[in-house]
């Protein structure tokens, strides 16, 4: 899939489920997972506690993903049992969340590709994820398709991201387009306040040009006026929406 030039990323993912394990002298089971190189950059993002570099490493590390009825933590040591004597590993790190589905009474658990084949012998992908290019064409997942063969499920999820792509456009377009209107309004109560303020004092500007003022140094004048009201304004504002928001969260 890799060399296709239609593909722009292929990654695998090796499952063993219901792995009976022991933990501090407690019967549990777990689904182990294997990570590959993206998946494991991803999951960068979701890290709480611990260290991936550790799993990618080292084959007798491992990830556990957050559980509100989870009781593994880091350091934690899982036997498991998978029919060839046991094996032990150590939970390394933490995810707060994956993209898998949370089984009841059963722990989800990541490790490196080399550590699920050491571990459970296998090394047959489960699921195979594909990222097709922007010029990628139906032929080309059709050819695919055909790839796979009729022993695999083949899910084509393409019409299912346009549809968020373009819910979330839309609604980007809607945020800036507000705020768009919102600046509008706000360069044009500056523009008004400042000329309601500039004809209130037209006679004080008179007597100032009489005595020697410039028409630089007048248009400075106002200039700092529109500045000072647009800055004092903007930071009030921001006080006042970060107190609004504050309120509403709680």
């Amino acid at each position: 899939m890799q060399d296709n030039p239609k593909v722009k990323r292929a990654y695998g993912r090796m499952f063993a489920y219901d792995v009976p394990v022991k933990m501090a002298g407690q019967d549990k089971l777990i689904n182990l997972i294997s990570y590959e190189e993206h998946l494991f950059s991803w999951a960068k993002e979701t890290l709480v506690e611990g260290s991936l570099d550790d799993v990618v490493q080292k084959d007798s590390k491992v990830l556990t993903v957050y559980n509100s009825e989870s009781t593994l933590h880091v350091g934690d040591v899982l036997l498991l049992d998978l029919g060839k004597g046991q094996k032990e590993v150590a939970v390394a790190g933490l995810l707060s969340s994956s993209p898998f589905d949370l089984v009841k009474d059963v722990e989800t658990v990541i490790c490196s590709e080399e550590a699920f084949r050491q571990l459970t012998g296998k090394t047959g992908n489960t699921i195979l994820d594909i990222q097709l290019s922007n010029n990628a064409t139906d032929d080309d997942v059709n050819a695919i398709r055909s790839l796979a063969g009729s022993n695999a499920k083949f899910s084509d999820q393409r019409a299912g991201n346009h549809e968020v792509r373009g819910a979330f456009y839309s609604m980007t377009l809607f945020i800036y387009g507000f705020l768009v209107i919102i600046a509008l309004i706000t360069i044009f109560n500056v523009v008004n306040s400042i000329s309601i303020s500039v004809s209130a004092r037209m006679k004080q500007y008179g007597a100032m040009r009489a005595i020697g003022m410039s028409g630089r140094q007048l248009i400075k004048m106002v200039t700092a006026e529109a500045v000072t009201y647009s800055v004092a304004g903007s930071i009030a504002g921001c006080i006042l929406g970060c107190r609004c928001i504050s309120s509403c969260s709680r």
